[in-house]
């Protein structure tokens, strides 16, 4: 709708300058410069047994892992973790 109204609108006309300012300006970021060191820590916990992981969960959420969930569950709470730490610390950038 707003390039319409740019069109239909004379160059110099206020309402067209107006709508040029309203416009908010999107910035692009460039790609996650620490993906390889967040793969790599992934890949780190992938190869940890239950035991590791749930002494990872402890250092990381400051409390000791439920007994029943089984591996693969840890490991995935504790990756999804590591990713929504990682793009919270670069959204705070």
């Amino acid at each position: 709708m707003l390039s319409l109204l740019r069109l239909l609108t004379p160059r110099h006309h206020p309402l067209r300058s107006h709508l040029q300012d309203a416009v908010p300006r999107v910035v692009i970021h460039p790609a996650m410069p620490d993906r390889e060191s967040l793969d790599n820590e992934i890949a780190r916990l992938r190869g940890l047994d239950v035991g590791e992981l749930r002494a990872k969960w402890h250092t990381v959420f400051g409390r000791r892992a439920h007994p029943h969930p089984p591996r693969h569950l840890l490991f995935c709470i504790l990756a999804y973790r590591l990713q929504t730490d990682k793009s919270s610390c670069e959204r705070s950038q």
